[in-house]
């Protein structure tokens, strides 16, 4: 089946989001049964680019310690974080990429946050690589990494940027206008979010 998305903006707050909303079953069914062999064919372009990745989140840490990649896909971001001696493992919906991940010799545990109990305060790091926008409720989600995340960790969202200016240039024709994102965040929107889940964000590039 095909189904067209309307895209809404909060009068109160401007977040911008899919409307009506999809159930979380449907969203959380539909990635855990997906198969993408797309994404593995760019192994060596992925794990290039989160090299570069990497090295933001060093900026900010210090020494390597404890890190969870939420949504990890086949788990690129791990594999590179462990490599630099991070001790790196991640959670990812869909069950075939977090099988995947095996063959590079990293973590991947199928599933999405709310389904483990990991440790509180157990994580130096927690990333988030082009996820949150996918999230049928990303306030949730934060509110479990804040509670995951050491007093003092690092949390990096990566996400498209709704009010960058190739977002305003080409605006229906956007690339990340996909029906795959459920929201669609600015700077001023994730920081409401994040603020409203316990963090505190240090830098926006």
């Amino acid at each position: 089946s095909v189904s067209v998305e309307q895209i809404v903006k909060c009068k109160k707050c401007g977040l911008v989001y899919v409307n009506p909303r999809f159930k979380t079953s449907l969203i959380v069914g539909g990635y855990s049964s997906a198969i993408d062999h797309d994404y593995i064919s760019q192994e060596k372009a992925r794990l290039d680019t989160f090299k570069k990745c990497l090295s933001t989140l060093n900026l900010y840490t210090g020494e390597r310690g404890k890190l969870l990649d939420v949504g990890a896909a086949a788990g690129y971001f791990v594999k590179v974080a462990q490599d630099d001696g991070w001790k790196a493992e991640g959670v990812e919906p869909s069950r075939w990429m977090a099988k995947y991940a095996q063959k590079l010799g990293v973590k991947v545990q199928p599933g999405v946050i709310q389904d483990h109990k990991f440790k509180a305060e157990s994580f130096d790091a927690i990333t988030y690589w082009d996820v949150l926008e996918h999230v049928p409720n990303p306030l949730s989600d934060l509110k479990k990494t804040n509670k995951l995340l050491r007093k003092g960790g690092t949390l990096i969202v990566n996400y498209p940027d709704f009010d960058s200016l190739p977002a305003k240039i080409f605006k229906r024709k956007w690339w990340f206008i996909l029906s795959i994102h459920l929201w669609y965040f600015t700077p001023q929107t994730i920081t409401k979010l994040l603020n409203k889940a316990g963090f505190k964000v240090i830098k926006f590039q």
